[in-house]
């Protein structure tokens, strides 16, 4: 009789590390560089038809913000103060296109891309918005309208890098679906085709915010 040795292999594990959540208390930033002005929510949009304040006019401003009738009255020229609208709904576009940068660099630009998302996509789920999620593989993905705020983190925090879809291309993309919302675009790439397509956005009155993310150094 042979001798045998019976050897019990144990399941393989799977280690999932999620990116740092930082929490956010709002989701803003300066809206200029004239005294005075505040803070505003990126999620928010310029009300033109509810003039909330004049002030005195700036350089920078635009002339067709002038109120002419009152400046005529009291002898300077004034512009106006708008409200702002706030939408109740909100679509990250995630650019995961692959970049020129090492590998050690990659990953860490990498983490700070998906971290900074899902602490975005944290902050508006907690202030109750309904958020989408857009990105790209081989073919271009839409989720998150029907998924719950923990899904929707979930599937966020793993998201594969290496979309074969320029970022300036999802965009378009996402605008012809319809029913986005505000849009928030996270890119490490802001080329000539990704800037147009946000100029024409801003255009069409389409507003999104841009948040980019880059490396010390440039690709090799």
């Amino acid at each position: 009789m042979g001798l045998f040795c019976a050897v019990r292999q144990a399941a393989p594990l799977t280690l999932k590390i999620y990116p740092q959540r930082v929490a956010l208390r709002r989701f803003g930033s300066a809206q200029g560089q004239q005294p005075g002005q505040q803070a505003r929510d990126l999620l928010s949009q310029t009300d033109y038809t509810e003039v909330t304040s004049l002030r005195g006019y700036q350089p920078t401003d635009n002339r067709k913000d002038i109120h002419w009738k009152v400046s005529a009255k009291r002898g300077e020229l004034l512009v106006k103060q708008y409200g702002l609208l706030n939408s109740e709904s909100a679509t990250l576009v995630l650019d995961l296109a692959p970049n020129g940068y090492e590998t050690v660099k990659n990953l860490a630009l990498e983490d700070r891309m998906i971290g900074a998302a899902v602490a975005v996509a944290d902050v508006l789920l907690r202030s109750a918005q309904s958020v989408q999620l857009v990105y790209g593989t081989q073919a271009a993905h839409w989720s998150g309208l029907q998924d719950s705020a923990a899904q929707l983190i979930e599937m966020l925090s793993f998201l594969p890098f290496g979309s074969a879809i320029p970022a300036a291309e999802l965009l378009r993309r996402t605008e012809q679906v319809g029913n986005h919302g505000r849009m928030v675009i996270f890119t490490h790439n802001l080329d000539e085709p990704l800037c147009r397509q946000i100029l024409s956005q801003h255009t069409r009155q389409i507003s999104c915010s841009v948040l980019y993310f880059s490396c010390e150094e440039d690709p090799a």
